[in-house]
């Protein structure tokens, strides 16, 4: 990619701002360029302009807006800077939204505001279909092409006007290459864009900066993709249109130009203009005086509204990137404590998984809503949480001791909750004897849970008296991939006490008891390799791992956490009898997710026991989610869970 910056030296442009920056960013097929404007650290802003422009058309309105956020502005394959499609190749729009997929990856955002013209309008919606919960607002500024339909009776209208037409009679001139592109005058080029999208001379000026390169004897050639002309649009009904348009929660601002309207480019999508079709109440709508490019000639007509709707992300963002950390005591053990949020919003506590920490749930957090008060913490010998010390082997009552004490501190008196596995099953027995939770989540919990099962039935009563202590307040749960904590020692009903006895008592005291307390020391890069190879993460994930799990330790090693003891910890004892009578009376919201690598290994137990279904959530109150993956899937892909999270948090109804 040729970076020429010719029109720089032809026009000096009064709206140029000395925070503006060329930016490239890398892809699979070559190089997107774009400018960015701002401090990286802010609330990040992408703009995605529409067939045949620049990234440079957005310069005005985003000097209208204020200066509290990172914009960066993209040119699409085949515009501006940015690298062409190789030949041959068709534009179609599922094929330009990779693009906004690196320009997220590259920058390692969480959650981004978007504002697109035209085709990147539908760029950004078939991006926020894909990956819901990234696009935390969206401005939709004339987008014609996103509203365009096509009736199933004009399939094969539809089929020749992109198709046909792209590789008949038009294949050698839109894949010929800019060198075939027609050569013209600066003036006039800039004659025939003031016509055609009734632009001034400067808000032309804007465009043909990054479309222009010199082509020898005073001329220029038109530098972008003529494949660009006709971008394929999905053949999509109105109705169906509509549906898949109002179904989304992600609140979005449209802004129509009145030129546009009164032309009829919306009269077969009706639902645009009635904020009463959009379930959601999610959907705002202003038409404005102008043209198709209004964004470009008069800005300050729409920027001070932009402004108003983009506000309230720079809230949520400004809470989530502030992490508040502390400790409390619990039986002479410090507790590491981790907040994200504002303190008087409604409270959602996260709980970890054996060998894990507070940290496992970083990237879910950075794609969920802003508007609750998240909390986690590390439970003992986990994370930067007290190692417990040598003595009795511990038992997980201890962990549910730690939640009643938390919540204590926090003075929850109602909570929700997100787990992962282990996390998801405590969660589940927290509730169970004393219930008030309002929502829970559980990810991939059956490997938790099943951890308490194969047990005898007369341990019920064992368990009420365990739980006698803990206060009511859960009102909604979330559990990632749970059957990981419930799973690993279950089906051992005719030989639970020598079980028992082997795997946790009899192993601790013959094993591990003489260094119950020593920590695993080794060099950082063993480490990582170590959480790499047993947990199936990237590099990036593993050493999110271990930020809280290592602790210098001198001449560059490092004490790992968890602590033996953590995975030796005894669990309670329930019956598969019991498990069903507890997950069936379950009476808060539940939304339970299952990897395929739990599902498989509970499958296993199934076929080998007598066990009935736990999960058979057609005759109960939860809702269970399948993803495929392994038990850590939320940390390497959070977007697979985000949406279904996000509209199970925000629903007011306690029935799913």
């Amino acid at each position: 990619m040729k970076i020429t910056g010719v029109l720089r030296n032809i026009v000096t442009n009064p709206l140029v701002s000395r925070s503006e920056r060329e930016v490239v960013i890398k892809a699979p097929w070559g190089n997107i360029a774009a400018l960015s404007w701002g401090d990286p650290s802010n609330p990040p802003v992408c703009l995605v302009h529409g067939k045949l422009d620049a990234c440079s058309s957005f310069r005005p309105l985003v000097t209208s807006l204020p200066d509290s956020y990172f914009y960066v502005s993209i040119d699409l394959p085949g515009n501006g800077l940015s690298d062409h499609l190789p030949k041959g190749v068709r534009y179609t729009v599922m094929d330009l939204v990779p693009s906004l997929f690196e320009v997220k990856k590259h920058f390692k955002w969480g959650q981004f505001a978007f504002v697109g013209h035209s085709l990147g309008v539908l760029i950004g919606k078939y991006f926020n279909l894909a990956y819901p919960g990234q696009i935390s607002k969206a401005v939709e500024l004339d987008p014609i092409p996103a509203y365009f339909s096509w009736e199933i009776e004009n399939l094969g209208k539809w089929y020749k006007y992109y198709y046909e037409r792209f590789y008949g009679e038009m294949y050698p001139k839109w894949n010929g290459g800019k060198d075939t592109a027609p050569t013209y005058t600066y003036e006039k080029v800039q004659e025939m864009l003031m016509k055609s999208r009734e632009l001034s001379k400067e808000a032309v000026s804007h465009v043909l900066e990054r479309s222009l390169e010199p082509a020898g004897d005073g001329l220029y050639r038109i530098t972008y993709d003529q494949r660009m002309k006709f971008v394929t649009t999905p053949q999509i009904s109105s109705a169906y249109l509509q549906k898949v348009y109002t179904g989304p929660k992600t609140p979005t601002f449209v802004i129509l130009a009145k030129n546009s309207l009164d032309e009829g480019f919306f009269d077969a999508v009706s639902f645009i203009k009635d904020p009463k079709c959009w379930p959601n109440n999610n959907f705002k709508l202003k038409v404005v005086e102008g043209n198709h490019d209004v964004h470009i000639e008069y800005p300050g007509r729409i920027a001070k509204e932009i402004e108003h709707f983009l506000k309230g992300f720079v809230d949520d963002w400004s809470k989530m990137k502030e992490v508040t950390e502390w400790t409390i005591d619990v039986v002479g053990l410090k507790i590491a404590m981790l907040s994200w949020g504002s303190r008087g919003a409604p409270g959602v506590l996260l709980l970890h998984g054996h060998g894990d920490s507070a940290a496992t749930f970083a990237p879910l957090l950075a794609l969920l809503p802003g508007g609750f008060h998240y909390v986690g913490f590390d439970f003992p010998g986990h994370g930067k949480s007290d190692f417990l010390p040598a003595g009795p082997l511990p038992t997980h009552s201890l962990f549910l001791e730690v939640i009643r004490k938390v919540l204590q501190h926090l003075e929850w008196e109602t909570f929700m909750c997100i787990s992962h596995s282990m996390g998801g099953a405590l969660a589940i027995l927290f509730h169970r004897l004393r219930p008030g939770l309002t929502r829970l989540v559980c990810l991939d919990p059956l490997y938790g849970l099943l951890r308490y099962s194969g047990m005898t039935e007369h341990h019920s009563k064992y368990l009420t008296i365990l739980f006698h202590r803990l206060r009511p307040g859960l009102t909604r749960l979330v559990c990632l991939d749970p059957l990981y904590g419930l799973l690993r020692y279950s089906g051992m009903t005719e030989h639970h006490s020598k079980f028992v006895s082997l795997m946790f008592y009899e192993r601790y005291y013959d094993t591990l008891y003489r260094n119950f307390s020593e920590p695993k020391i080794s060099t950082y890069e063993e480490a990582l390799e170590s959480v790499m190879r047993t947990r199936k993460l990237t590099r990036e994930r593993a050493e999110l791992i271990l930020s809280r799990n290592l602790t210098p330790a001198g001449e560059g090693l490092y004490k790992l956490s968890p602590q033996k003891a953590a995975f030796q910890t005894a669990h309670i004892p329930v019956t598969f009898d019991l498990l069903e009578q507890i997950l069936s009376d379950v009476s808060l919201p539940l939304l339970i997710f299952h990897t395929t690598q739990a599902l498989s290994l509970y499958n296993q137990i199934q076929c080998s026991s007598q066990s009935v279904c736990l999960f058979d959530h057609s005759t109960r109150k939860y809702k269970v989610v399948c993803v495929d993956g392994s038990h850590d899937h939320h940390l390497l892909k959070p977007e697979d869970f985000v949406d279904h999270i996000v509209d199970f948090l925000n629903t007011c109804s306690s029935k799913i």
